[in-house]
């Protein structure tokens, strides 16, 4: 950090002007400690610009005064590196997106709260069987303080293969639910989501359940009996069916006489026949029967259901939903309406749509390089990677140690090293490379800007190097600066 602050960038230099020509001219306006001229990797030409090292920040303002000055026939420009305003801007800008990300995520939640603030409980799904409570706690670590790790199992203790992670605060559990959803650990993509919300968040929610009152038929009587618990199963476009008004509230016996997954449980009333015909049903005898059920329990937390599920009431997909109206609709005496669909699209128990004359469908769009799973198991000397792009970049599997030193010899790193910022030049400005020897094939690298760094991780990010796949993720600036000294 402070020797960033003591450095000058130089640019639109003469490219025949060499270390020690501007060491010559730069030690007019203060001492200078260091030069670091870039070079092409295979001419040894200047690139005609450099890096020039004072022993005082106040020379680096007079260098800057430099600016247009003739320097061997060749007016040159000069600027400080604006180190701070970088890392202040970054930081900035983090925390930015980290605000709006948390309060969207919020907001789908059912969250009711503008400002995120106080505990985050994260659900965790599609882990490993062999991944436990230390492994989870060790991957979400580096995003903040962790109250608690918990991996749901069964009576025999084996993993059921999700579990929880519960930050102390919102921010730093959107941060992490931001890194890890979709992301390959132990040949898995994870799924996190946020689990719990406040009390007056769940409360809040479990107001706004969809419930009917006064509708003369089954599924009112149900819905009324359940309150909150009622499960939002919800069909739109029923109001034909009489008194149905426009959303009609499924129990559970009529949703398992169709074949619908109740994440729920059996919640509905018991003793209702198959067949039974839909408007005549009494809503007192439908009340009695609601009456003899045990009281549901209301539980704002999540129990061995799966997290998934358990948010989303029954699954009634695009064509379960319109075979379910066309069957209730049959049971109540009236034509099934057959519905809008996509050519070639059929519904169970509607006739065949006539596809439509129109232009072929347009291929779908090229996908990016399948990456190893096992790339993602590389971690990082510097903790997490980066959301956004920054300047520095971590190669992994560049290579493998022994290898490397049985092709290479004992000076492999730096042959390593040297190929790295050849290939890297060509995108900007390469200001540091550091090869980890102790590593699964870790290159760090730093570049001269932003921009340069993004052309580089877009065009390296999958590509293969002496038969092994590369990855090319972001670190963030600050870690990096204070690990390498740079």
């Amino acid at each position: 950090m402070e020797r960033s602050t003591r450095t000058a960038f130089a640019y639109n230099l003469s490219l025949k002007a060499d270390e020690r020509d501007i060491y010559q001219y730069f030690s007019k306006v203060g001492k200078v400690v260091d030069i670091k001229l870039i070079t092409d990797k295979s001419t040894r030409r200047s690139k005609g610009f450099a890096y020039i090292e004072f022993s005082k920040v106040e020379e680096v303002i007079a260098a800057v005064a430099l600016t247009g000055s003739v320097f061997m026939n060749q007016a040159i420009m000069v600027k400080s590196s604006e180190h701070e305003k970088n890392l202040a801007w970054e930081a900035q800008q983090q925390a930015k997106q980290s605000q709006l990300k948390a309060a969207t995520l919020l907001s789908q939640a059912g969250g009711d709260n503008p400002v995120p603030v106080g505990p985050c409980k994260l659900y965790v799904a599609n882990l490993n069987q062999a991944i436990a409570e230390p492994d989870l706690q060790q991957l979400f670590a580096p995003f903040g303080n962790i109250e608690s790790v918990q991996i749901v199992r069964d009576t025999n203790g084996k993993s059921s293969g999700y579990g929880y992670v519960t930050f102390t605060m919102v921010l730093d559990a959107t941060k992490a639910q931001e890194h890890w959803n979709g992301r390959m650990v132990v040949d898995s993509a994870l799924k996190v989501s946020i689990s719990s919300l406040a009390p007056s968040a769940t409360a809040a929610a479990a107001a706004a359940l969809p419930v009917l009152a006064g509708a003369p038929n089954l599924f009112t009587a149900a819905a009324g009996s359940l309150g909150a618990a009622a499960l939002p199963g919800t069909l739109p476009g029923l109001s034909a069916l009489g008194g149905l008004g426009g959303t009609l509230n499924i129990p559970s016996d009529v949703a398992s006489r169709f074949g619908l997954a109740m994440p729920g449980g059996p919640v509905g009333l018991p003793g209702a026949a198959p067949g039974m015909a839909l408007p005549g049903v009494a809503a007192a005898a439908a009340a009695a029967a609601a009456a003899a059920m045990p009281p549901p329990v209301v539980d704002s937390g999540i129990g061995e259901l799966d997290e998934e599920e358990s948010r989303g009431g029954l699954k009634l997909t695009s064509d379960k939903r319109q075979a379910l109206m066309a069957r209730l609709a049959t049971s109540a005496g009236l034509a099934p309406h057959a519905p809008a669909l996509p050519p070639g699209v059929a519904v169970p128990g509607m006739p065949a749509p006539v596809p439509l004359p129109g232009p072929p469908p347009l291929p779908a769009a090229a996908a990016g390089p399948k990456m190893d799973p096992a790339l993602s198991l590389i971690q990082s000397l510097l903790g997490p990677s980066s959301p956004i792009p920054t300047p520095c970049l971590l190669i992994k599997n560049m290579f493998e140690p022994g290898e490397a030193e049985a092709e290479s010899g004992p000076g492999w790193a730096e042959e390593i090293a040297s190929d790295v910022q050849e290939e890297c030049a060509k995108y900007g400005a390469v200001v540091h490379v550091h090869v980890d020897k102790a590593s699964k094939g870790c290159v760090y690298l730093k570049f001269g800007s932003v921009e340069a760094a993004s052309a580089a991780q877009h065009a390296m990010n999958g590509r293969w190097f002496a038969g092994r796949q590369i990855g090319v993720e972001y670190q963030f600036l600050q870690p990096y600066n204070s690990h390498f000294k740079c």
